[in-house]
């Protein structure tokens, strides 16, 4: 009895491993989820396509209007995925669904429909994708199209202050993926 107990919790760790390792970012899904500019969103809609990890909500603030700010956590604790839904009207703090604005991938085990993850440099990137367009945010760069985009900083430097040559030639890590546009920072 002893020796099915263990194998009943191998196989159920095994499992466990291998649908975190299988989650990917496309133009149109994250995992099995559905995503799209204004599809509405909930905790418990995150949590039902990601029972295996922990889900919290919280209003933010930054230079934007405050935030709905879902995250996506292992259950070791590291975030994998925020999901931003900007509120809009002052009525927007109390709403259970909302209405999707940005998805931001934080961690190297999830990749995008390339095979690009956070933490590869930008040069595999290139590699991997063609056709992608540079530039500036408020204090970083990004490298991508259509809806995924890659962001990263070269050495300190301002957005505005680096050239895609520049990033080319420093070839430094991607911070995060972003969906469906460079996130402003």
């Amino acid at each position: 009895m002893r020796n099915f107990i263990l194998l009943v919790v191998l196989l159920l760790t095994s499992c466990v491993s291998t649908q975190q390792n299988k989650m990917m970012l496309t133009n149109t899904s994250i995992g099995d989820m559905p995503i799209g500019v204004g599809k509405e969103i909930s905790l418990a809609d995150i949590k039902q396509y990601f029972p295996l990890y922990t889900v919290s909500h919280k209003i933010a603030s930054g230079d934007s209007p405050d935030y709905h700010l879902y995250v996506l956590s292992s259950q070791e604790g590291e975030v994998l995925v925020s999901f931003i839904s900007y509120i809009n009207q002052p009525d927007g703090y109390k709403n259970s669904r909302v209405k999707l604005d940005e998805i931001i991938v934080h961690s190297s085990k999830i990749q995008d429909q390339f095979g690009v993850t956070p933490n590869m440099a930008i040069n595999q990137a290139l590699a991997k994708r063609n056709n992608v367009k540079f530039g500036a945010g408020h204090t970083n760069n990004y490298l991508g199209n259509d809806k995924i985009w890659y962001m990263f900083s070269v050495n300190q430097l301002h957005g505005t202050q680096v050239t895609k040559a520049m990033a080319v030639a420093v070839n430094p890590n991607i911070e995060s993926i972003t969906w469906p546009n460079p996130r402003w920072n």
